[in-house]
């Protein structure tokens, strides 16, 4: 995946969503507040780091969510931002063959947190796309960055590789 979703920028240089946008974002915030917090809002609004009543203008179209909400859906549902916000296909998480036959010691990396669990393909792919600007490193370094990546962005975290 290259760079993240295109969005237009208001002042201050914070990212607008599209109207497209917006809906997806509300749509992920109305299930994630039926089906993971049971429709309570406090709960919701704790993990969002948003005021009950902030949750509630969003759920009910009021107010139109910011890209930093965005963000913070998207971390709700395991997703990357660019996935939430349809810019970013789901199959295009997946590493390249190509970046994988590149860096061997990265496919090595790579085979070694996936055959464990421990790491998301989304961590996979998001150490994978910054390859593209490094050398190929040490198999223990990918792996240290495939694991502090998850442990930053994934539900894995915590857990310990043996």
């Amino acid at each position: 995946m290259t760079g993240g979703p295109r969005v237009p920028l208001v002042s201050g240089g914070r990212p607008s969503l599209r109207p497209d946008q917006v809906q997806r974002v509300r749509s992920a915030l109305r299930q994630l507040y039926r089906d993971r917090y049971g429709e309570n809002a406090t709960a919701m609004a704790a993990a969002l780091g948003r005021s009950q009543s902030a949750v509630s203008q969003l759920l009910s179209g009021k107010n139109a969510p910011s890209y930093e909400t965005a963000e913070r859906v998207a971390a709700l549902k395991g997703v990357h931002v660019a996935e939430l916000l349809g810019d970013a296909p789901t199959s295009g998480l997946r590493p390249s063959s190509e970046t994988l036959k590149d860096r061997p010691n990265l496919a090595d990396a790579v085979e070694f947190v996936r055959a464990r669990g421990r790491a998301s393909e989304r961590a996979i792919a998001d150490v994978c796309a910054a390859a593209a600007f490094v050398p190929d490193l040490d198999v223990s370094v990918w792996i240290a960055l495939l694991l502090d990546v998850e442990r930053l962005t994934g539900s894995t975290a915590g857990q310990d590789v043996s």
